[in-house]
């Protein structure tokens, strides 16, 4: 619930990729705000074709980060609804489901 209030999440700052709970606050519809390392942003949109749209960053730069979507409930909306089609496009159980099939397939 708290998070369904949130406007803005910030994610870990050290591990360099995302998991679940940035999945799920994607899936609210949040900008989310984490640390990526740009190889594994790479391959990642490389595999599923997707740009990712978490806000990137670090422990040094997080305010500069956050302050343009502090200032702008518009850009807010607007990650946040790339957020959300991006959920459901990539992390939908059924469309994870069919490409591990695939995958098995070509073993």
């Amino acid at each position: 619930e708290r998070y369904r209030e949130a406007d803005i999440v910030v994610d870990q700052l050290n591990a360099g990729w995302y998991g679940l709970f940035a999945i799920e606050c994607m899936a609210l519809g949040k900008p989310v705000v984490s640390f990526l390392h740009e190889a594994a942003v790479q391959r990642t949109e490389d595999a599923v074709g997707e740009r990712v749209p978490i806000v990137r960053a670090s422990s040094t730069d997080l305010r500069i980060r956050l302050e343009p979507l502090v200032a702008s409930a518009a850009e807010r909306r607007r990650i946040g609804a790339e957020s959300r089609a991006y959920v459901e496009r990539v992390h939908d159980l059924e469309r994870v489901a069919d490409r591990l099939l695939h995958l098995y397939s070509r073993l």
